[in-house]
């Protein structure tokens, strides 16, 4: 699943477990007595993890996972969509069983809806406004006889967006097909960080272009015009062993209370995206951390959780 660099993911892993306990409570889902043996021994001295054990198919719970929201009364409720490995190209069963383990665990009330959706192809402001892209939402793997409309109406109903903006395509490589929190990702209600390439000769350098535009002529249901931040790919193109392209980029971050931990890949622009993203979380610690082996499987830090509010 790791290519042969499990050992790497797993001290890139703990690194990030023992970064986020330093601010807020942290639960890890566990597959299996080996992994549970191995989390306890890098997270032995870690206050403020819990263990949870329960089989699994993969470790992207921001996908899998249940998404939190308040009902009108303001309490916590949590909503249990279908998933299935990103238009069914992996093995997703014991994934699709997560929310009920988690709410369960938990003992916050949930409900179930009978549509695909994946935590990390929405990029949500706090405030309605929901931005996705065309690649992943309407791709015929996932719910093929759903159009913009009609999801538009189910964001809506269930997640309370009034606003969805729609970018077209995401990264290179990106197996999930374009989500949203590998390119776009909110720093305020207003304020936008977009991935940009300056290399032209870089697919990924037309379709951020695009989505560039859109952003900037995006406005708020007030009518006022967001304020986008262009913030930096990595210079260098990375590949798997077998030439696969990685969705390497610093918007996959992770917000803490208090902190923003941001991957990063021994690139030259590693500096550069810290410095960008830490003007726009001027009240958070921002923290760079290794991700040169966790972006083997696709995905980073925001991939790799789901927060909950406090009750």
């Amino acid at each position: 699943m790791w290519h042969g660099h499990l050992t790497e993911v797993r001290q890139e892993y703990a690194q990030f477990v023992t970064t986020i306990a330093r601010f807020e409570p942290v639960h890890l889902l566990l597959r299996d007595q080996e992994a549970r043996a191995t989390a306890e021994q890098a997270l032995a001295d870690v206050k403020g993890v819990t263990f949870h054990d329960i089989a699994l198919d993969d470790v992207w719970l921001r996908d899998n996972g249940p998404i939190f929201v308040k009902d009108s009364k303001g309490e916590i409720r949590a909503t249990n969509w279908e998933f299935n490995s990103w238009g069914r190209k992996y093995e997703w069963d014991n994934d699709n069983l997560v929310p009920p383990f988690v709410t369960s665990q938990l003992k916050v009330s949930r409900y179930d809806i009978p549509v695909v959706m994946e935590g990390g192809s929405l990029e949500i402001n706090g405030r309605g406004a929901c931005i996705t892209t065309e690649q992943c939402l309407l791709t015929d793997t996932r719910n093929p006889r759903t159009g913009k409309p009609e999801l538009e109406k189910i964001l809506r109903d269930h997640l309370g967006f009034t606003q969805v903006i729609w970018l077209h395509l995401g990264l290179e490589g990106d197996h999930t097909d374009g989500h949203i929190d590998t390119i776009t990702r909110f720093s305020d209600e207003t304020t936008i960080l977009t991935s940009m390439t300056g290399d032209t000769s870089d697919i990924n350098h037309d379709r951020m272009k695009h989505n560039l535009a859109i952003l900037k002529a995006a406005r708020t249901l007030q009518g006022e015009a967001f304020k986008v931040i262009e913030l930096p790919l990595p210079a260098a193109r990375m590949f798997l062993e077998d030439g696969t392209r990685l969705p390497a980029t610093y918007a996959n971050f992770y917000i803490c209370n208090g902190a923003v931990i941001v991957p990063q890949y021994d690139d030259v622009n590693d500096g550069k995206a810290l410095d960008v993203i830490r003007a726009c979380f001027p009240k958070h610690e921002v923290i760079g951390l290794a991700s040169r082996y966790i972006i083997t499987g696709g995905g980073s830090f925001h991939c790799l959780t789901q927060q909950q509010p406090q009750a």
